[in-house]
């Protein structure tokens, strides 16, 4: 979590690094022929330590271990910056979640696909992950508000109207996301 922090990378990017890289390997203290891990791993670990009796053990270690070591003398400051355990990053894995499911749910039934074309909070025709200022929770709440506001408009929508099993599925998990 730290190096994900300190390189600006989504959970999906720290894994693969994790994995692919000697030197996060080496960091990590991981074995050079040892797999990597899931990215849903590192979203796990966060809550729980965010949950936990300590939940700044991370930032109190590095603190620690910057100071013993002199390593980031004049970086502190980036380097322990507390946005390691942040709420932007569960945010962003909810934008991605219900961005996601409105665009499987327009995909796979036909009378989504005009209901989300009219919807103002995100461009749905492309998957990408909105640009914005992740470390604003001004800004993240309105985009996650906006967000949730078009699926409760597609799930309004919808009522009423018949699905498959397929279909029936995406917007049940789109409810549920």
């Amino acid at each position: 979590m730290v190096l994900q922090a300190l390189h600006g990378l989504s959970d999906r990017q720290t894994a693969e690094a994790v994995t692919f890289d000697l030197r996060r390997k080496a960091a990590c203290g991981f074995a050079v022929t040892e797999t990597g891990f899931h990215p849903s791993v590192l979203t796990y670990w966060r809550r729980r330590i965010a949950a936990s009796a300590r939940p700044h053990r991370v930032f109190e270690m590095v603190s620690e271990v910057v100071v013993a070591t002199g390593v980031l003398a004049g970086r502190k400051r980036r380097a322990l910056d507390s946005t390691i355990l942040d709420d932007a990053v569960a945010r962003q894995d909810t934008v991605t979640q219900l961005i996601a499911q409105i665009r499987r749910v327009a995909a796979v039934v036909p009378a989504a696909g005009p209901v989300v074309a009219g919807l103002s909070g995100h461009n749905y025709a492309t998957g990408a992950k909105p640009s914005i200022a992740w470390d604003d929770p001004v800004t993240r709440d309105l985009l996650v508000s906006a967000l949730v506001s078009d699926a409760l408009t597609i799930l309004d929508q919808l009522q009423g109207v018949e699905l498959d099993p397929k279909q029936s599925e995406a917007v049940a998990l789109l409810a549920l996301v």
